[in-house]
Protein backbone atom coordinates (compact mmCIF):
# COMPACT_ATOMS: atom_id res chain seq x y z
CA UNK A 1 0.00 0.00 0.00
CA UNK A 2 2.93 2.79 0.31
CA UNK A 3 3.06 5.16 -2.15
CA UNK A 4 -1.30 5.50 -2.05
CA UNK A 5 -2.94 8.10 -0.56
CA UNK A 6 -4.09 5.97 3.04
CA UNK A 7 -6.42 7.41 5.27
CA UNK A 8 -7.70 6.54 8.93
CA UNK A 9 -10.49 6.46 11.58
CA UNK A 10 -10.24 6.53 15.34
CA UNK A 11 -13.40 5.96 16.71
CA UNK A 12 -14.22 7.88 19.87
CA UNK A 13 -16.85 7.32 22.39
CA UNK A 14 -17.88 8.00 25.87
CA UNK A 15 -15.48 6.20 28.47
CA UNK A 16 -12.82 5.46 25.90
CA UNK A 17 -9.66 5.06 26.72
CA UNK A 18 -7.67 7.09 23.88
CA UNK A 19 -4.04 7.03 25.28
CA UNK A 20 -4.12 3.01 24.14
CA UNK A 21 -4.49 4.53 20.27
CA UNK A 22 -2.26 8.04 20.47
CA UNK A 23 1.24 6.03 19.84
CA UNK A 24 -0.45 4.88 16.04
CA UNK A 25 -2.74 7.97 15.52
CA UNK A 26 0.73 9.93 16.08
CA UNK A 27 2.48 7.63 14.01
CA UNK A 28 -0.26 7.48 11.14
CA UNK A 29 0.06 11.16 10.85
CA UNK A 30 3.53 11.29 10.69
CA UNK A 31 3.37 9.34 7.36
CA UNK A 32 1.03 11.58 6.20
CA UNK A 33 -1.80 9.20 6.52
CA UNK A 34 -4.84 11.15 7.49
CA UNK A 35 -6.57 10.36 10.26
CA UNK A 36 -10.24 11.03 10.81
CA UNK A 37 -11.51 11.29 14.76
CA UNK A 38 -14.95 9.83 14.47
CA UNK A 39 -18.05 9.35 16.71
CA UNK A 40 -21.76 8.62 16.16
CA UNK A 41 -22.35 12.28 16.20
CA UNK A 42 -19.94 15.54 16.53
CA UNK A 43 -20.57 16.51 20.58
CA UNK A 44 -18.31 16.68 23.03
CA UNK A 45 -16.84 13.23 24.52
CA UNK A 46 -15.00 12.34 27.35
CA UNK A 47 -12.21 9.68 27.44
CA UNK A 48 -11.54 7.44 30.54
CA UNK A 49 -9.72 10.29 32.15
CA UNK A 50 -12.17 12.74 32.22
CA UNK A 51 -10.17 14.13 28.99
CA UNK A 52 -12.79 16.25 26.58
CA UNK A 53 -12.96 15.31 23.25
CA UNK A 54 -14.34 16.72 20.35
CA UNK A 55 -14.81 14.40 17.15
CA UNK A 56 -14.35 15.93 13.46
CA UNK A 57 -16.91 13.65 11.53
CA UNK A 58 -19.94 11.65 12.58
CA UNK A 59 -20.23 8.10 11.71
CA UNK A 60 -22.65 8.93 8.87
CA UNK A 61 -20.42 11.13 7.13
CA UNK A 62 -17.61 9.09 6.69
CA UNK A 63 -17.89 5.76 4.58
CA UNK A 64 -15.44 3.46 6.16
CA UNK A 65 -15.15 1.35 2.69
CA UNK A 66 -12.89 4.33 1.87
CA UNK A 67 -10.16 4.36 4.91
CA UNK A 68 -7.04 2.18 5.31
CA UNK A 69 -7.69 1.27 8.90
CA UNK A 70 -10.51 1.88 11.62
CA UNK A 71 -9.04 2.42 14.90
CA UNK A 72 -10.82 1.15 18.62
CA UNK A 73 -9.65 2.33 21.47
CA UNK A 74 -10.50 0.05 24.53
CA UNK A 75 -12.15 1.83 27.92
CA UNK A 76 -15.61 0.95 28.17
CA UNK A 77 -17.56 0.62 25.73
CA UNK A 78 -21.09 0.76 26.82
CA UNK A 79 -21.97 3.53 25.57
CA UNK A 80 -22.00 2.61 21.67
CA UNK A 81 -21.56 -1.44 22.34
CA UNK A 82 -25.49 -2.10 21.64
CA UNK A 83 -25.38 0.83 19.15
CA UNK A 84 -26.95 -0.40 15.55
CA UNK A 85 -25.16 2.24 13.33
CA UNK A 86 -21.83 1.88 15.03
CA UNK A 87 -21.63 -1.62 14.71
CA UNK A 88 -23.35 -1.48 10.99
CA UNK A 89 -20.43 1.24 10.09
CA UNK A 90 -17.44 -1.19 11.92
CA UNK A 91 -19.15 -4.24 9.60
CA UNK A 92 -19.23 -2.43 6.45
CA UNK A 93 -15.67 -1.21 7.37
CA UNK A 94 -14.55 -5.32 8.01
CA UNK A 95 -16.54 -6.27 4.72
CA UNK A 96 -14.44 -4.03 2.50
CA UNK A 97 -11.42 -5.55 3.50
CA UNK A 98 -10.82 -2.34 5.62
CA UNK A 99 -8.42 -3.29 8.51
CA UNK A 100 -10.13 -2.81 12.17
CA UNK A 101 -7.58 -2.63 14.74
CA UNK A 102 -8.76 -3.28 18.24
CA UNK A 103 -7.39 -2.69 21.50
CA UNK A 104 -8.07 -3.92 25.48
CA UNK A 105 -12.27 -3.87 25.45
CA UNK A 106 -12.24 -2.20 22.04
CA UNK A 107 -12.23 -6.23 20.97
CA UNK A 108 -15.82 -6.15 22.77
CA UNK A 109 -17.32 -3.65 20.63
CA UNK A 110 -15.82 -5.59 17.20
CA UNK A 111 -16.77 -8.72 18.44
CA UNK A 112 -20.34 -6.66 19.06
CA UNK A 113 -20.13 -6.28 15.39
CA UNK A 114 -19.45 -10.07 14.64
CA UNK A 115 -16.54 -9.39 13.30
CA UNK A 116 -14.37 -11.79 15.17
CA UNK A 117 -16.56 -15.65 14.52
CA UNK A 118 -13.53 -17.81 13.13
CA UNK A 119 -10.84 -15.34 13.61
CA UNK A 120 -8.20 -16.03 15.70
CA UNK A 121 -8.17 -13.06 18.43
CA UNK A 122 -6.85 -11.81 22.09
CA UNK A 123 -8.45 -10.01 24.50
CA UNK A 124 -8.27 -9.65 28.15
CA UNK A 125 -11.78 -9.76 29.75
CA UNK A 126 -11.00 -12.94 31.02
CA UNK A 127 -8.99 -14.28 33.86
CA UNK A 128 -6.33 -12.94 35.15
CA UNK A 129 -7.05 -9.42 34.07
CA UNK A 130 -10.74 -9.57 34.40
CA UNK A 131 -13.13 -10.77 37.35
CA UNK A 132 -15.47 -14.35 37.15
CA UNK A 133 -18.31 -12.25 36.72
CA UNK A 134 -17.36 -10.04 34.19
CA UNK A 135 -15.63 -12.92 31.93
CA UNK A 136 -18.93 -15.22 32.00
CA UNK A 137 -21.19 -11.73 31.00
CA UNK A 138 -19.13 -11.62 28.04
CA UNK A 139 -17.85 -15.03 26.80
CA UNK A 140 -21.13 -15.45 24.30
CA UNK A 141 -18.98 -12.66 22.66
CA UNK A 142 -15.98 -15.33 21.71
CA UNK A 143 -17.99 -18.54 21.35
CA UNK A 144 -17.16 -18.58 17.64
CA UNK A 145 -13.76 -17.29 17.95
CA UNK A 146 -10.10 -18.68 18.04
CA UNK A 147 -8.91 -16.77 21.65
CA UNK A 148 -5.26 -16.87 21.43
CA UNK A 149 -4.53 -19.08 25.15
CA UNK A 150 -0.91 -17.87 25.51
CA UNK A 151 -1.17 -14.37 27.08
CA UNK A 152 1.92 -13.54 26.58
CA UNK A 153 1.43 -12.29 22.78
CA UNK A 154 -0.01 -9.00 22.85
CA UNK A 155 -1.07 -8.56 19.85
CA UNK A 156 -2.81 -11.18 16.85
CA UNK A 157 -3.56 -10.53 13.39
CA UNK A 158 -5.88 -12.87 11.59
CA UNK A 159 -6.85 -10.92 8.54
CA UNK A 160 -7.84 -7.84 8.06
CA UNK A 161 -8.57 -7.91 11.26
CA UNK A 162 -6.37 -6.93 14.62
CA UNK A 163 -6.70 -7.18 18.24
CA UNK A 164 -4.47 -6.37 21.35
CA UNK A 165 -3.85 -6.76 25.06
CA UNK A 166 -4.53 -2.94 26.89
CA UNK A 167 -0.56 -3.79 27.78
CA UNK A 168 0.19 -3.74 24.14
CA UNK A 169 -0.21 -0.60 22.43
CA UNK A 170 3.42 -0.39 21.43
CA UNK A 171 3.14 -3.83 19.35
CA UNK A 172 -0.39 -3.04 18.33
CA UNK A 173 1.15 0.41 16.62
CA UNK A 174 3.67 -1.65 14.99
CA UNK A 175 1.99 -4.32 14.05
CA UNK A 176 -0.15 -2.01 12.43
CA UNK A 177 2.08 -0.32 10.82
CA UNK A 178 3.12 -3.63 8.70
CA UNK A 179 -0.02 -4.39 8.14
CA UNK A 180 -0.89 -1.25 5.89
CA UNK A 181 3.00 -1.72 4.12
CA UNK A 182 4.49 1.31 6.42
CA UNK A 183 7.21 -0.98 8.14
CA UNK A 184 8.47 -3.94 7.24
CA UNK A 185 8.78 -6.71 10.17
CA UNK A 186 12.49 -5.69 11.00
CA UNK A 187 11.77 -2.35 11.41
CA UNK A 188 8.76 -2.41 13.65
CA UNK A 189 10.83 -4.79 15.73
CA UNK A 190 13.47 -2.06 16.17
CA UNK A 191 11.06 0.95 16.23
CA UNK A 192 8.94 -1.32 19.39
CA UNK A 193 12.00 -1.99 20.89
CA UNK A 194 12.88 2.02 20.97
CA UNK A 195 10.15 2.60 21.92
CA UNK A 196 9.81 0.61 24.93
CA UNK A 197 12.57 2.37 26.42
CA UNK A 198 15.45 0.15 24.50
CA UNK A 199 18.80 1.93 22.97
CA UNK A 200 18.44 0.51 19.31
CA UNK A 201 21.55 1.76 17.73
CA UNK A 202 21.00 0.13 14.14
CA UNK A 203 17.82 2.74 14.30
CA UNK A 204 20.38 5.27 14.38
CA UNK A 205 22.73 3.90 12.25
CA UNK A 206 20.13 3.50 9.04
CA UNK A 207 19.01 6.96 8.96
Amino acid sequence: MQGEPMSAAVLLYDGCTITEVAEIATRLSNWDVTVHFVAPSVEELRDQSGLRMLPDRALGDLDPSTLTVVLVPGGNPDSVRDDTAVLAWLQRADEAGVLVAAICAGVTLVASAGLVAGRRITHNVRPPWAPPELADAVAPLWADAVVEEDRTIGVVRDGNLVSALPNAPVDFAMEILVAIGLYDRRRAELMGAHLKGGYVEQLYLER
